[in-house]
């Protein structure tokens, strides 16, 4: 008899109903943006997201949430999400991070933060 155990940190399966985390693409982590008034955000499509919540920070603990924004889900894939970045500090650090909502589902875990610098 041949016994095969495997095991993941990715906990997503163990909750059928919860949605998968998303992943951040840009901005990359430890970037930075340039820009004089709105930046691109990208992440991962997650499968039955209704709505997208990202958050812009200036604590890597999101105590401090300076730009918050609920995008729906079909409008990301449409269009896109732009941030104003060009409202924040000039050569300050913050973080970013999203999370999926969905009708009959969980919400996802927050994705991994990333953090930008702004330079504009």
């Amino acid at each position: 008899m041949i016994v095969v155990a495997c095991s993941s940190d990715d906990d997503s399966n163990s909750n059928p109903n919860k949605l998968v985390t998303p992943v951040l693409l840009t901005p990359s982590n430890n970037s930075t943006v340039n820009s004089d008034y709105y930046s691109e955000f990208t992440w991962s499509n997650v499968a039955n997201a209704d709505q997208y919540l990202i958050q812009i920070s200036s604590a890597s603990n999101f105590s401090n949430i300076v730009l918050d924004l609920t995008i729906d889900a079909e409008d990301y894939t449409d269009y896109g999400c732009y941030m104003a970045t060009g409202e924040l500090e000039n050569q300050a650090a913050y973080y970013w991070r999203v999370r999926a909502f969905g009708a009959g589902y969980d919400p996802s875990d927050y994705s991994e933060s990333f953090s930008f610098t702004v330079n504009n």
